[in-house]
């Protein structure tokens, strides 16, 4: 690269007419050494307090006290070289060739020391103090870009970048000569800045040993902050109300203030009330009964200060710009979390944070140290017991069953009887304690924390065989050795689908059991209980059956078994078997459970890609399964095309609809063990009946596909000529009668829901449509641009522009009948927020909670961030409320959060309880009485354009069907969503819940040109130099438009479509109107929007970026590495940057490919952002709004609120938004289940008017023909 020119320094750059003066000051001051740092700054809003501070006039709580004892730097073994700043050092992000101002950065991990005195840990005081020409300032840390559209929130959303575009951003960065630094007391959100030579920098986390001093020097100007800007914005605040805002307030090291806080900061406090702006602040009521209660103001002699010139006293420019959906994000902003009793309960010692309670607190169980001692006692009884090897076995002929059986009720084994249903104790022999039982001697004295699931396993007993040795029992697993581990209640097991034959000997007695233990019941210490089923499969809890608690009870053994009756059923399932129509003529056949028939069409496996389609002519069952390759039989098929795979041939006014079929005259023959499935497809004019419309029958199900072509006869098809399976057809046309009724009811009777954490909706709303069951009437969003947006589209709901720690507070308190203070909407103070909902009111809750403390993404975990306890608060939500349904959602980060960890470094907290938030989830919602289903899905397997993990929990109220979660419907190869559960002693099992296996899947992915390829082409154009001619594509003009940073978008002045018609049925569906698509009951076509209101714009950069941008060549993925060394930036073409460091991955200025999918979007949208690959595929631009909401689904009607009309805050909206896809997926599943209990409550009576002249159904000549019409 060329060298650069110099850049002005700090004062140069910002205080020209100050430059002389101010540079001379810091020769004056600075050490030989070069590295001490300069002044502080005045008493003036945004200046910090210029003194040293002694030890005796500090104060005595958290992190105020004394100053720490002292420490020395020491770099860790093998640590890197940090990069020294300089003049050319342009973090990612950041342009390096800009001048017209200082950039900003964020500093964490941060270090500060003194090497001319042993590298001693020093606090920033010392820029202030006299002996400061004896001390030399170096401060390091690990540095990235900061940018005011750019927050936290954007770590969380970057799980699972493409490979190699993740390009780390970090720079461990030593900086260069520190000049002072600076708080802003008139702002409460306002950081701590210091200012180098080059750049301001926002101290962010210190690193774990330089922790105590910073806390010591931050802490004290944090509470004088509060109370000031208080006062300032809120001048007739009393003090009480301050208090109760301040005690539920976390401070940056994750402490809940505490009232005692505030009196130790009063020597700061007035300090900073001496300086103009802030000294008239003595008279309010706060700052006076401050003043009062301390009982003497400060009375000290105020500190020398070393003045710089007044400008020099500036702030970056970015600070004075506040943008409240930033504001509400910060650290400083957040609110303790507020959990009910129950989840206080369940979190106690797990987190550091202290948690608000809101309601009486659960008593603690009386009589719980007699029961540990009598526990312990127990236990030792029952080892010892089970070391007896002979035991006596007795039983009498009134113990049977009945006359003439082969089993018994009840059977007697020393002096203990045991009967069917007894719950008895075998000893665990994973457990090595089993394996040599002799060392132990006969005084075996166990530690006082053993547990009976320590040493035995649990088995209720099924059947009692006569003269044998053997018991039939169904075995149990104590949540200790299931995936909660810790967390287990020590009294609840989980019912198995295992069952075995265990000899009588090995049994050591019975506990006592309660089956469906209601909540709140009390329970005997000594006694357990039962209330779900636990699949080792799939990791999830769900109701016990009838057949679960009747078989064993009701009917005869050995057929009273559930576990080995499903083992039967399944192993018939796994047989081909032929079946009969009602004239006993051989119909069809059954392969796993699913059935076949001629007439149908069919999915069966692929070696590639999706599944291949057929229609079956006929079929060949082996009675003799061949013993080498295990082939059940062939079915004959012609083969059956998608419209999608003939782009090169179709014409271009023809949709490539992944839904149309053709047949073709290609006859195949496919083993019947690579079936998949069943598909339906009616011909296109069997759609256009009055029964369903075509785009009704595509929602309903993603195996809906429709037939116009024949290709054997090269002519569209009438259902008259279109033979398929009458008696599918038949229970597929009262499926469709009875959707209709589903929907009819639940359009009088929705299940009303809340949206947590709401975002703008999407997932809520996704799986609203998806269900056809639900109504989002409430809403709570934090940040005010969200919120807006939320009301905007969703105008029935009620939206609280409110934290959901506060809304929890309100809620309750209200619900309780307390007189409570209305909090006020974020976005204007003077609007107080909506009544809370009824209680009972809310059936369905869906959670989205925030996610970054857990992203994979985010290197700088932080054990204290109180944002990792926003589950609980999302816990206690369903705790107050009691849904019916919850849903949540959060990275697959999530999975590994541990709790009650410590900071074990920058990059990992250790220790802890492994995937401690999980097992707290599933544990907090099995005691509240909800079966727990959960796993990691990918959003492209779904239909949406974009690789995206993430992490789902379905929680369904005991009683209540619990939807199964959706299996791929589009192919994309991603096999990465397996989860490790601990299992058994030291064990981890692999749960699938979800089926992922290339050649499976219904349909293609969707692509990127899919997604945007209908859409309106643009150009950017440099602001300098020469209008470029425009581009002409596909015959049409592709307009240059002036990217200028100063203007609020790019783009044209009315938008439309670069198609009229459009081109794939993603493209037609993100065109129709969801209000009208998703209507409850079933509609016809939406109308076309109007292209008025199309956000098809994008956000604007600086023109180095612009040139840059428009450098890339036209072809998928290029990227940075395809640009001039004049055009490249530091961190991509310096040998010491982040990008360099990686080996020179691909990522930076991306060109999307069209024919593959979007990485995963996320909240910082741009060229240099860790997620980078956003560049248009066929325009010299980056995406627009409207493109990247197609990314995730959004339909081109859906619209976009910001403050200021900020492009940056709707790109961020999109970006943390669950896919529509992926929630109407989920949704389906829910209507499956909602739809067959509904059914089932009709008593499967379905009436279906027979006067209908628009039947689809029409039999002719009785046969088994059966046409739809």
């Amino acid at each position: 690269m060329p060298p650069r020119r110099q850049r002005p320094n700090a004062f140069e750059v910002s205080f020209p007419e100050e430059a002389a003066a101010s540079r001379a000051a810091s020769l004056a001051t600075s050490s030989a050494g070069g590295g001490d740092g300069g002044n502080g700054t005045g008493g003036r809003v945004g200046s910090g307090i210029a003194a040293k501070r002694k030890n005796e006039e500090m104060g005595k709580g958290p992190g105020i006290g004394n100053l720490p004892a002292a420490a020395y730097y020491n770099p860790p073994k093998g640590s890197p070289e940090p990069v020294k700043e300089t003049v050319d050092l342009a973090l990612q992000g950041e342009d390096g060739g800009e001048l017209n101002e200082l950039p900003v950065r964020i500093l964490t991990n941060f270090t500060i020391y003194d090497p001319k005195n042993a590298n001693e840990l020093i606090n920033l005081d010392v820029l202030e103090n006299k002996e400061r020409q004896a001390r030399q300032v170096v401060v390091i840390g690990h540095a990235k870009a900061h940018f005011d559209e750019r927050d936290s929130e954007d770590e969380g959303q970057e799980e699972d970048l493409d490979e190699g575009g993740e390009g780390e951003d970090y720079v461990f960065l030593e900086l260069s000569t520190v000049f002072r630094y600076t708080i802003d007391y008139g702002k409460c959100n306002d950081p701590m800045y210091v200012q180098t030579q080059w750049a301001w920098y926002i101290l962010d986390m210190p690193s774990r040993a330089y922790l105590p001093f910073h806390r010591h020097f931050l802490s004290p100007k944090r509470v004088a902050q509060m109370a000031i800007s208080t006062a300032l914005t809120h001048p007739h605040h009393p003090l009480e109300m301050f208090l109760n805002k301040f005690t539920n307030t976390v401070d940056p090291f994750g402490h809940t203030y505490v009232e005692q806080d505030l009196w130790d900061s009063v020597t700061e406090l007035g300090e900073v009330l001496r300086k103009e702006p802030f000294a008239g602040l003595r008279t309010t009521p706060l700052i006076k009964a401050i003043w009062e209660t301390v009982h003497s103001p400060a009375t000290k002699k105020a500190r020398q200060t070393i003045q710089p010139p007044l400008a020099t006293n500036q702030i970056p420019a970015s600070r004075l710009i506040g943008n409240p959906d930033i504001a509400v994000m910060k650290a400083e902003n957040q609110n303790a979390t507020h959990v009910t009793p129950r989840i206080a309960a369940l979190a106690e010692g797990l987190v550091s944070e202290t948690l608000r309670v809101v309601g009486k607190p659960i008593p603690p169980p009386k009589g719980r140290d007699v029961y540990l001692e009598q526990r312990r006692k127990r236990v030792s009884e029952l080892v010892n017991a089970a070391r007896k090897r002979k035991k006596e076995v007795r039983w009498e002929k009134p113990d049977r069953l009945y006359r003439g059986s082969r089993f018994l009720k009840q059977i007697h084994v020393e002096k203990t009887t045991y009967r069917v249903g007894d719950v008895v104790l075998v000893a665990n022999q994973d457990n090595p304690f089993w394996t040599s039982p002799g060392e132990y001697g006969d005084n075996l004295r166990l530690p006082s924390s053993s547990t009976i699931p320590d040493f035995f396993w649990f088995g209720v007993i099924i059947s009692i065989p006569e003269y044998g040795e053997d018991i039939h029992l169904r075995w149990f697993e104590h949540g200790l050795r299931v995936m909660l581990r810790e967390l287990a209640h020590e009294q609840q097991l989980f019912l198995t689908n295992l069952c075995g034959n265990v000899e009588l000997n090995a049994v050591v007695g019975k506990v006592d059991l309660v089956w469906n233990l209601a909540e709140g019941k009390p329970i005997d210490f000594h006694s357990f209980y039962c209330n779900f089923k636990f699949d080792k499969g799939t990791g999830s809890f769900s109701d016990l059956s009838d057949a679960d608690l009747s078989y064993p009870r009701d009917l005869p053994p050995p057929d009273n078994c559930p576990v080995c009756l499903d083992e039967e059923r399944e192993e018939m399932e796994k047989r081909c078997t032929a079946t009969k129509d009602d004239q006993r003529a051989i119909n069809g056949f059954t392969y796993f459970g699913k059935k076949y028939h001629y007439g149908e069409f069919i999915r069966y496996y692929s070696q590639s890609g999706p599944a291949d389609l057929g229609f079956i002519t006929d079929f060949e069952i082996f009675e003799r399964v061949p013993t080498d390759a295990g082939l059940k039989g062939v079915v004959t098929c012609r083969k059956v095309g998608r419209i999608v795979d003939l782009d090169g041939i179709l014409p271009k006014e023809e949709m490539r609809d992944e839904r149309h079929l053709y047949i073709t005259d290609e006859i195949v023959k496919v083993k019947i063990n690579d079936l998949l499935g069943v598909i339906y497809v009616p011909t296109i004019d069997t759609l256009q009946s009055n029964i369903i419309k075509l785009q009704d029958w595509v929602d309903m199900s993603p195996d809906h596909f429709y037939l116009t072509y024949s290709w054997a006869e090269k002519r569209k098809l009438r259902w008259k000529q279109h033979d398929v399976c009458a008696s599918c057809w038949k229970d597929k046309i009262m499926e469709v009668h009875g959707l209709k009724s589903y929907w009819a009811h639940h359009e009088k009777r929705p299940l009303k829901t809340l949206d947590l954490f709401g975002g703008v909706g999407a997932f809520s709303d996704g799986l609203k449509q998806g269900s056809g069951a639900l109504e989002v009437t409430h809403a709570i969003e934090l940040a005010p641009s969200a919120a807006k947006t939320f009301k905007r589209n969703f105008p029935d709901a009620t939206v609280y522009n409110q934290c959901a720690n506060t809304m929890l507070h309100y809620t309750i308190k209200t619900w309780e009948g307390h007189n409570v203070r209305t909090p006020y909407q974020l976005f204007d103070e003077n609007v107080r927020v909506p009544p809370p909902p009824k209680k009972g009111d809310i059936q369905v809750i869906t959670a989205g909670f925030p996610c970054q403390a857990h992203s994979a993404m985010n290197m700088y975990k932080n054990v204290n961030d109180v944002k990792n306890n926003l589950v609980l608060n999302a816990l206690s939500w369903v705790d107050a409320v009691r849904p019916i349904y919850a849903y949540f959602e959060n990275v697959n980060g999530f999975l590994s959060h541990r709790l009650n960890g410590t900071q074990a470094g920058v990059h990992k907290i250790e220790g802890g309880i492994e995937m401690g938030g999980l097992k707290l989830l599933v544990r907090a919602l099995l005691d509240m009485g909800y079966q727990v289903r959960y796993s990691l899905l990918q959003a492209a397997h779904y239909g949406t354009p974009q690789r995206r993990i993430r992490f789902f929990c379905i929680a369904a109220k005991h009683g209540h069907p619990l939807p199964d979660l959706p299996q791929p419907t589009h192919n994309f190869e991603d096999t990465a969503l397996e989860i490790k559960l601990p299992y058994g002693l030291d064990s981890k099992d692999v749960m699938h819940p979800v089926r992922v296996m290339n050649g499976t899947a219904l349909h293609h992915t969707v692509t990127v040109e899919d997604a945007i390829g209908d859409m309106f082409r643009f150009d950017w154009r440099k602001s300098t130099g020469p209008a470029p001619r425009n581009r002409v594509l596909d015959g049409k003009i592709v307009p240059a438009i002036e990217c200028k940073k100063q203007d609020p978008h790019c783009g044209p002045p009315s938008a439309r479509y670069h198609l009229e018609q459009p081109r794939a049925r993603f493209q037609l569906e993100a065109r129709m109107d969801p209000r009208t698509r998703f209507g409850r009951h079933l509609h016809g076509p939406a109308p076309t929007p109007s292209t008025q209101n199309l956000q098809h714009f994008t956000r604007n950069l600086i023109p180095s970026q612009v040139e840059r941008v428009i450098a890339i060549p036209m072809r998928p993925n290029a990227d940075y590495r395809t640009l001039p060394a004049p055009l490249q930036e530091w961190q991509t073409g310096n040998a010491e940057s982040a990008t360099a460091r990686h080996g020179y991955k691909p990522g930076a200025y991306a060109r999307l490919d069209p024919n593959g999918v979007y990485a995963t979007i996320v909240t910082n949208v741009g060229p240099t952002a860790k997620q980078s690959r956003v560049i248009h595929p066929w325009c010299n631009r980056i995406v627009s709004v409207n493109e990247l909401g197609r990314g995730q689904g959004f339909s081109d009607f859906f619209y976009f609120e910001s403050h200021n009309n900020n492009v940056v805050t709707m790109l961020r909206q999109i970006g943390n938004a669950v896919p529509y896809p992926l929630g109407r997926a989920l949704g389906r599943e829910l209507r499956v289940a909602l739809l067959k209990k509904w059914m089932d409550g009709q008593n499967n009576a379905t009436y279906i008017d027979d006067s209908d002249t628009d039947s689809d159904v029409e039999m002719r000549n009785r046969s088994e023909t059966l046409h739809s019409d």
